[in-house]
């Protein structure tokens, strides 16, 4: 660092000031899109779903056919308590060949916050496993991905918020 000062010092004021209009782009441009994890979230599910999300969504379960078969089945008649649920929105990122989802295609008539995409979609990846994403202030809080070595911790935090 005092490498750096003394080499400042013996700079003019004209290469010092190009010397931090540098840093400063490298710093700005490793700061990412400028977008939140929220808005990319949100931009995702209007895009793909016609999802508009506000702050009283507290909670999206998402379900797919990915990884744990019966851990899926079990999600899947789980989620149905969060179906008249106006700060829940489900997500069934499924065809329905490893997972029943008819539940769901049922509920999705009837109600406004279920959504079946009918195939699989593992390219987004807020959708492409399956998962509770807490919402909290237009801002994601937590997101409990379900895996089958931690299956019944998961589902206890789930089911109790």
């Amino acid at each position: 660092m005092k490498k750096v000062i003394l080499a400042l010092k013996n700079t003019t004021f004209l290469s010092y000031k190009g010397v931090m209009i540098c840093l400063l782009s490298f710093f700005w441009g490793c700061s990412g899109s400028g977008n939140s994890e929220f808005e990319q979230l949100a931009d995702s599910l209007k895009r793909e779903y016609g999802i508009q999300l506000d702050s009283q969504i507290q909670r999206i379960l998402v379900l797919t056919e990915e990884d744990c078969p019966s851990c899926n089945r079990y999600f899947a008649k789980a989620v149905i308590k969060y179906v008249d649920d106006p700060h829940s929105i489900i997500i069934a990122n499924a065809s329905g060949s490893r997972v029943d989802i008819t539940a769901l295609i049922q509920a999705e008539k009837a109600v406004n916050n279920v959504y079946v995409a009918r195939t699989y979609n593992k390219q987004n990846s807020f959708v492409n496993k399956t998962k509770v994403i807490y919402l909290e202030h237009n801002k994601i809080d937590t997101v409990v991905t379900i895996n089958a070595r931690e299956l019944e911790r998961q589902f206890k935090y789930i089911f109790e918020n």
